[in-house]
């Protein structure tokens, strides 16, 4: 994956962004993805809009 923003990056639009770009592994299920970093000792993860509900 490939991300070219535009723009000055602050904020949680930074952090989102450098979560992305320094993922390098991912585990997943039908409900949920982590995006790994290298280490793999801390993630960013993704779930379908009214998960928690």
């Amino acid at each position: 994956m490939q991300l070219k923003p535009s723009g000055n990056r602050s904020g949680l639009d930074k952090t989102f962004y450098d979560e992305i770009s320094n993922a390098k592994f991912y585990r997943g299920s039908s409900r949920t993805i982590k995006l790994f970093n290298l280490d793999k000792n801390h993630y960013i993860q993704f779930y379908p809009k009214g998960f928690n509900d």
